[in-house]
């Protein structure tokens, strides 16, 4: 007599949903725990400040610095203690794998650099579309004012922190922790579409959603084709990193407009072979490897 087979589980997929918006929520708190600590400090100091003084400190580089950085914090702990709760073993469920090819090879050298290059065809669509949108949280003037004014040693350091925090954490957690469970439940597309909205939306700045959804897409693209989300770490980091560096540079009137329409152009070239060689070298089109 032989044994029915076995009922296999399907997914689940409330927590992919759960883990980000846990992460903003915790994040939130954080930063709202850190203003009231400083407001206690101040007023144990005697000197109690204003509504006004608060933004103002909220709104210097060291304020923009720290708030950044603990949401990245906050991002990181709830994403590592939700695939470390997983079945799955914790590299395997975030995507922390080499990468391979569609036809099971490895990844070549210059796919890495290709990868990170063809994320700017994106970010410059979301840079324009973000310019049609009207309205915006942050502070005017705020990162403008970071980017021109923050010194040198203090700017790299900087430079660093905003390509590696938001590299590998939000990689980790929305191209790794949500899109691969969604792939084993929801076709690639929708997988990657729900994933880049959610990447997108906790940006929270209008503009900056905006800005994100392209790149997201593209990124979502390459680790569901790949099967890892290293190449993505690379390329976020890529892309914070470099747009952080010629902001930096020309706010501080260190590269004229001439030299910056070259970058551009040169950007512009460079990026699409990039985004070509890859989608030549992985296939191309939505349907592919995923997560089965």
């Amino acid at each position: 007599m032989s044994l029915p087979p076995l009922k296999v589980r399907p997914a689940r997929l409330w927590t992919v949903w759960v883990v980000p918006v846990a992460a903003l929520v915790v994040a939130i708190i954080v930063q709202v725990i850190v203003v009231v600590a400083i407001v206690v400090f101040a007023a144990a100091s005697g000197a109690m400040p204003n509504p006004d003084q608060i933004t103002a400190m909220l709104e210097t580089p060291a304020g923009l610095i720290a708030s950044i950085v603990g949401m990245q914090v906050c991002f990181a702990a709830v994403t590592v203690v939700a695939a470390m709760l997983s079945p799955e073993g914790f590299r395997e469920r975030v995507g922390w794998v080499w990468p391979v090819t569609q036809r099971g090879g490895a990844f070549p050298a210059w796919a890495w650099v290709a990868v990170a290059m063809g994320a700017w065809i994106p970010a410059m669509v979301g840079l324009a579309l973000a310019r049609l949108v009207p309205w915006s949280v942050m502070p005017a003037g705020q990162v403008e004012r970071l980017w021109a004014t923050l010194p040198v040693g203090q700017a790299a350091a900087y430079v660093v922190m905003i390509a590696l925090l938001p590299g590998v954490i939000e990689e980790t957690l929305f191209r790794g922790y949500v899109q691969r469970r969604l792939l084993k439940r929801w076709s690639a597309r929708a997988a990657i579409v729900a994933a880049s909205a959610a990447f997108a939306l906790a940006h929270m700045d209008p503009q900056t959603v905006v800005f994100a959804f392209p790149i997201g897409l593209w990124l979502g693209y390459v680790a569901q084709r790949c099967g890892s989300t290293l190449p993505c770490i690379v390329a976020h980091a890529f892309i914070n990193g470099s747009w952080t560096i010629y902001q930096m540079l020309a706010h501080r009137g260190m590269i004229g407009e001439d030299v910056q329409k070259g970058v551009a152009v040169g950007m512009v070239v460079a990026a699409g072979v990039g985004m070509v060689g890859v989608m030549r070298l992985l296939r191309g089109g939505w349907e592919g490897r995923g997560d089965e």
